[in-house]
């Protein structure tokens, strides 16, 4: 508990000033170039540690849920559309 709460003080203050540094001292790109190591740590440690249960590896993959996505897909456009014009249009 007391890591996490570590993480949750110290990470807003030195993100942001991490952040300032690199765009001062090389470009602004180095902010994302910097994620790349812990990006590429943490696919290599997933595909180390985490493994699929005996029931899974032999299941078979269910049917594809075409009319499920197109509403899905149907219904965030309409979200977006409502998000965006519910300020003006109340």
């Amino acid at each position: 508990m007391a890591v996490y709460a570590m993480a949750v003080i110290v990470a807003p203050i030195l993100g942001p000033t991490l952040g300032g540094w690199l765009t001062d001292d090389y470009s602004w790109r180095w902010v994302f170039y910097i994620n790349l190591p812990v990006g590429i740590a943490a696919i290599l440690m997933c595909l180390r540690f985490l493994e699929d249960p005996p029931y899974l590896k032999n299941a078979q993959a269910g049917k594809f849920d075409s009319l499920g996505v197109g509403f899905l897909a149907l219904w965030i456009g309409c979200l977006q559309v409502m998000l965006d014009k519910g300020q003006d249009d109340d």
